[in-house]
């Protein structure tokens, strides 16, 4: 153990007397191992299956451990304490556990057992016992007792009935007198009932069978029950072949012949018949295509009878398929690396003896080796159990547990120092710890004694040094060490950085006396180690000279090394070295013209300077003393106070000089000129100028203003650069009595910009004339009273010749003239709105006047009204003119409108002429009608011939223009060719009066129809 940050401190001697030569000391100690246990271990409940193997759902905890540290802990295997189902609550046993590092390390503690028990219990396996079906012929008694035996489904492990205790009894329910003798042919399902037996680590339920009782001319079948172990070959033994003939009411037996195969034949000498096939009815198949673990009734599905002694067959018999043993193959070339446990990771486990190719089942279980040291080791695989496809048809013999002897292989480590960093302290020692590399330690192996060391005490720079594994290791794993094989001792760089040491200079203070040299003493923090030693240790000035001084220390270090093992930080002092005082001639003070300080230059009277130090080069200069007026203001006699000498020569800083002196001296005015600069401005109808004064003699910080009379252009009017005349100046401020003025007047430029107007323009709306012109009417905003400016413009248009409303209107051309024109400025153009609208055009129809019963033809008319300059109707209208109107053949006398339509036009609107309403008249037509009746039907006819002229010739209609009996109106009916009225068409609007026995029509006969 090492105890470090080692001070001292008085007690009867005082801590200053003495110093340390390590602030570290080091001595030994024992840390044992910390005891641990393990608790809540704890296992499933599990099934009856043979072995002993159990399930753990947590391996346990360990109790013990430091507070903050966890450990791996590592487990082997466990087994109940029996494999029988009966025995209750049962001991299950946990072995093989071992430590590995968690947080903490596992060779600081010891499990006072490497074993841990908890209670769990195996319940029974369920075991179904089936009453196998049966039958017998009618007539015949039954087979009380036993009938065909029972199936079993649910042994484990390769178990057999032979575990079974008590008497097997198989019963018919409903069995009437004698056996059941006179009982009728029929199927009893679920009849057979077995009971009677028991077993100990079997839950028992039975299913019932059925029984069948055949009738005559039946045959019934009945094959020996078999049972074969799973993959093994199906050979059934001849059955019997019985039934009961009708006729004579006897049984007759049927001689039986194996063919192979389980192939049979059959005959009863009689002429009757039949070969089959028995095979497992609803077998289930492996993946080797072999018949898998159950019962199954034997039964035919090719039976083929000849003759009609019987007529159909029964089958008895069950195939019973129970599993296959299988022995797991011993592990070969079992090993692993050394690991500090029993455990087999990664367990692989052939198929063993007995497995079917094709059949898909993995064996797994748990290993252990019998001890955790590298060597030659024996080894247990424990709870070995079956999964896979077709598991259930195999068994693991062994009782579930595999047994050999595999290799644990010594565990390669290297030790490997590592780097490491520390303050010089005299020693080689390393407070680093030495890592195991390769494959390290495990569990709670250790390796005691083992530490490294620096190859060399002294500071060799950054990663200069080695740091090597010592001699005198140990390893402790139970085995002599003999678990791990050390490959290499691998060496690593490290760094001894300088012991800190700090010499601190002692503030001192002296008068200048020609050297460097303090009285101070060099203040030690940190100390020398080792017995290391100073051959020189002092303090002096930075400088002989007088002043704010720095104090350096002076040293050197006996350490072997060349004092190279110290980071040596000297901290300068302040101190100073005071300037010697001489004694000087009077002084007087020299006349100044105003400056704006209270700076004075002195003149020196005659006289020698005393005290000066032998060899030294020191003479009084006026120019550098220090002397001040009362006042900066300008003044005569003004009192001066001298605040020191200036002394000039190689030494003068050394020295000062004690009798200080006043005087008296003048202040004279400073004479300055004082500028001025025009400001530029918009015209505003004035000479008058706004100007800014200033003077470049004016000292910084003096409060000197300037004003003036007046400051004027030579006009009023718009120019660049024009001259400013500035009159009356003159100066005021708590400064200017310290001034006086070269000049009263001033000449500088300025310019007068023009002033802005602002024209708005109107426009006026128009009717459509092929042009974009427009009137406006121009306003302005802006012109000075007593101005005289017109505003004009080139022209006004719009952006293009067409109707619309409130169309933009551009004012271009925009200009200003008058006398004073000159001096505004206005914008070239500007925008209003006006609206262009259509002009009227006119249609105008020409008047025409026809008779009753004829069509207006020819009808036509021309537009009226004003085209806009250069344009006519075939260029700007769009469409055809059409005449119409709504007076025809048919209309009574009156007057009747002629409408023109068809055009249209972007910038024009076309109306009707008021006298279009009357244009056309149609006056009365007397033409008499001629009647005809036909059929009842009485019809007046006008007749118009093909000139649309009246007729008065009678024409016939065709003679059955109708059909008998009733009519329906508004019919269509054409004269008789045969009479002459070919290319007329006779249109009889009809009505039906008096139930359809007479119609009459209206009058309306249009001439030219076909």
């Amino acid at each position: 153990m090492t105890a470090s940050g080692l001070t001292l401190s008085n007690g009867t001697g005082l801590a200053s007397d003495y110093a340390l030569q390590s602030n570290t000391a080091a001595t030994t100690a024992n840390i044992n191992q910390a005891h641990l246990t393990i608790s809540g271990l704890a296992a499933s409940d599990k099934t009856y299956d043979g072995t002993t193997g159990v399930t753990i759902t947590n391996w346990g905890n360990l109790n013990g451990l430091v507070s903050g540290e966890t450990l791996t802990l590592n487990h082997g295997n466990a087994t109940f304490g029996s494999a029988a189902s009966n025995a209750g609550t049962l001991t299950v046993t946990a072995s093989g556990y071992s430590l590995a590092n968690g947080s903490g390390k596992a060779s600081n503690y010891i499990l006072d057992t490497p074993t841990a028990t908890t209670q769990a219990a195996i319940n029974k396996a369920l075991l179904t016992i089936t009453a196998n079906n049966d039958a017998k012929i009618v007539t015949q008694a039954d087979n009380a007792g036993s009938y065909n035996g029972v199936s079993y489904s649910g042994f484990v492990n390769g178990e057999t009935a032979s575990v079974l205790t008590g008497s097997l009894s198989v019963s018919r329910s409903g069995m009437g007198a004698g056996n059941g003798v006179g009982d009728p042919a029929g199927s009893y399902a679920n009849s057979l009932v077995a009971s009677g037996l028991s077993a100990a680590n079997y839950a028992i339920a039975y299913q019932p069978g059925n029984y069948t009782i055949v009738p005559a001319n039946v045959l019934l079948v009945k094959a020996a029950n078999v049972s074969q172990a799973y993959g093994s070959a199906f050979n059934l033994a001849p059955p019997t072949a019985q039934y009961l003939d009708g006729a004579s009411n006897l049984i007759k037996t049927l001689t039986v012949t194996a063919n192979g195969g389980n192939n049979f034949s059959a005959s009863d000498g009689a002429g009757g018949s039949v070969t089959f096939t028995l095979a497992p009815s609803g077998g289930a198949y492996s993946g080797s295509n072999n018949l898998s673990l159950g019962n199954y009734n034997l039964a035919s599905s090719n039976a083929h009878i000849t003759g009609s002694n019987f007529n159909s067959l029964v089958y008895t018999g069950v195939e019973t398929v129970t599993p296959k043993a299988l022995t797991p193959s011993a592990i070969s070339g079992v090993s692993k690396t050394y690991d500090a446990t029993t455990a087999m990771n990664g367990l692989s486990l052939a198929g063993g003896s007995g497995l079917i190719t094709g059949d898909a089942v993995t064996i797994s279980g748990s290993g252990a080796f019998a001890s955790a040291n590298a060597g030659s080791e024996g080894y247990t695989v424990n709870n070995l159990t079956l999964s896979g496809h077709d598991a259930a048809d195999y068994y693991v013999t062994n009782a579930g547990t595999l047994t050999g002897t595999g290799t644990i292989n010594a565990r390669h480590i290297t030790l490997n120092a590592q780097s490491d960093a520390k303050t010089y302290d005299g020693t080689t020692s390393s407070t680093q710890n030495v890592a195991i590399g390769g494959s390290g330690l495990v569990g709670s192996d250790s390796i005691s004694g083992l530490a490294e060391q620096f190859n060399s005490k002294n500071a060799l720079g950054a990663n200069g040094s080695t740091l090597s594994v010592k001699a005198g290791y140990a390893v402790n794993d139970g085995n002599g060490g003999n678990n791990y094989i050390v490959d290499a001792l691998n060496t690593a760089s490290g760094t001894i950085n300088k012991a800190a040491l700090t010499l601190s200079a002692q503030k001192d203070v002296k008068t200048y006396d020609g050297t460097a040299s303090s009285s101070g003493t060099v203040l030690l923090t940190g100390g020398l180690v080792g017995g290391d030693s100073f051959s020189t240790l002092s303090q002096s000035f930075d400088s002989k000279n007088a002043g704010s001084r720095t104090l350096n220390v002076n040293y050197a270090i006996n350490d072997g090394n060349g004092g190279n093992n110290y980071q040596v930080a000297t901290l300068a002092a302040s101190g100073a070295i005071a300037q010697k005082i001489l004694t000087a001639p009077s002084l007087s003070i020299n006349n100044k013209v105003y400056d704006g300080t209270t700076s004075a230059s002195i003149n020196a009277s005659g006289g020698a300077l005393n005290g000066v130090l032998g060899g030294d080069s020191v003479n009084i200069d006026t120019s550098r003393g220090v002397a001040s007026f009362s006042t900066k203001n300008v003044g005569a006699n003004l009192a001066v106070t001298i605040g020191s000498v200036g002394l000039s020569g190689a030494d003068a800083g050394n020295y000062t000089i004690n009798n200080i002196a006043t005087a008296r001296a003048n202040i004279t005015p400073l004479a300055i000129t004082v500028g001025a600069t025009g400001q530029n401005k918009i015209y505003d109808g004035t000479v008058n100028d706004t100007v800014t004064l200033s003077s470049s003699g004016v000292l910084a910080g003096d409060a000197v203003n300037f004003a003036d009379t007046s400051a004027t252009f030579a006009n009023k009017n718009v120019g660049n650069g024009k001259t400013v005349t500035v009159t009356g100046i003159t100066a005021s401020g708590s400064d200017a009595g310290n001034y006086t003025l070269n000049n009263g007047t001033a000449i500088t430029s300025a310019s007068i910009t023009p002033r802005t107007l602002t024209v708005s323009a109107t426009g006026q709306n128009k009717i459509y004339d092929g042009t974009v012109n427009d009137a406006v009417t121009l306003a302005s905003s802006g012109v000075l009273p007593g101005d005289i400016v017109t505003i004009s413009a080139a022209g006004a248009s719009f952006l293009d010749k067409n109707v619309g409303k409130d169309k933009i209107v551009t004012v271009a051309g925009i200009s200003a003239s008058g006398a004073d024109a000159g001096n505004y400025a206005i914008a070239n153009s500007v925008t209003t709105t006006a609206s262009v609208t259509p002009i009227t055009l006119y249609y105008f129809s020409q008047a025409q006047g026809i008779k009753q019963g004829q069509t207006p033809n020819g009808l036509s008319g021309e537009i009226r009204g004003n085209f806009a300059s250069g344009e006519n109707l075939s260029n700007a209208t769009d469409g055809t003119l059409r005449w119409t109107t709504n007076g025809n053949a048919y209309s009574a006398v009156g007057q009747y409108a002629i409408m023109g339509s068809g055009l249209s036009a972007q910038n024009y609107i076309f109306i009707q002429d008021p006298s279009n309403a009357t244009a056309l008249t149609i006056s009365p037509n007397q033409v008499p009608f001629i009647t005809q009746t036909q059929n009842d039907v009485t019809a007046q006819i006008l007749a118009l011939a093909a000139n649309g002229q009246a007729s008065s010739t009678p024409y016939g209609l065709t003679t059955k223009p109708f059909a008998t009996g009733n009519v329906a109106a508004n019919r269509k009916y054409h004269g008789d060719n045969n009479t002459g009225l070919s290319g007329f068409e006779t249109v009889l609007n009809l009505d039906v009066i008096d139930g359809g026995v007479k119609l009459s029509t209206d009058r309306k006969t249009l001439g030219g129809g076909n």
